[in-house]
């Protein structure tokens, strides 16, 4: 409430205290009224007190103060309650969720990998090998520009590694290097399914290696797989075409 500086006689006279009584006994209720008017004849406030408690307003009597909409009191909520904000559908905290990268061995992952690489280094270059894991894939890159070069650059997390280099002579580098246009990079999924199957105990896919010269002149995919009495290897074609598995103690 606005603080009067100075009360003049005619404020004196217009500020009312009065008190009112009904019922009798232990009905009794009573009831103070404290009006303001300033100079001019306006109500500056109302002031209404019951059972003589300064905070409390009279029975079924307005306060002279307005309600808020919807009976709030205008203050915030106790933690846990209604913030007043809708909730979004599902429970969603409506922020996006970032896109997820598909990993190595996933559908999908070992092509955006590729993709990956080619973006960094702005062509798509040839290789010499490329190793597929669960969570990152290793690309060992013939360089465009020094062909004797060989870098080796991993991916991780969507992202192209700082490059190392690999030591490789000229003559072994023309042996196995292809370019991986010559795979069939969406048949890794369906080479570690198979793998999967092997007839050993709790095996489990440590990862893919695909290569020209190892096993064989022509490009090969290999998935390696790991129990806990024997491993195994799988063996395709550069079709994901499985020719021959290999067990070992």
């Amino acid at each position: 409430m606005r603080r009067l500086r100075a009360l003049t006689p005619c404020l004196v006279a217009l500020l009312l205290a009065g008190a009112c009584s009904a019922g009798d006994g232990a009905d009794r209720v009573t009831v103070t009224v404290d009006r303001v008017i300033d100079a001019d004849g306006r109500t500056v406030a109302v002031i209404t007190r019951a059972g003589g408690d300064p905070g409390a307003a009279a029975p079924g009597r307005d306060d002279g103060i307005p309600d808020v909409a919807g009976g709030d009191d205008g203050l915030p909520a106790a933690p846990g309650g209604d913030d007043g904000l809708p909730d979004a559908p599902g429970g969603d905290d409506g922020l996006p969720d970032p896109a997820r990268v598909p990993r190595p061995l996933e559908e999908g992952g070992a092509a955006a990998a590729y993709r990956a690489l080619a973006q960094t280094l702005g062509y798509r270059p040839e290789v010499v090998w490329i190793g597929l894991y669960g969570d990152y894939a290793l690309f060992s890159v013939r360089d465009r520009d020094r062909p004797r070069n060989i870098d080796r650059y991993e991916w991780r997390d969507g992202r192209i590694g700082a490059p190392e280099p690999e030591r490789m002579s000229a003559e072994e580098i023309g042996r196995r290097v292809f370019r991986p246009a010559q795979v069939d990079l969406s048949a890794v999924p369906r080479l570690v399914a198979r793998a999967r199957r092997v007839p050993i105990e709790s095996p489990e896919v440590g990862g893919v290696l695909i290569a020209r010269g190892f096993f064989g002149a022509g490009i090969a995919m290999v998935a390696n797989v790991n129990g806990p009495r024997e491993s195994a290897q799988v063996r395709a074609d550069a079709r994901g075409r499985v020719y021959q598995v290999l067990r070992s103690p």
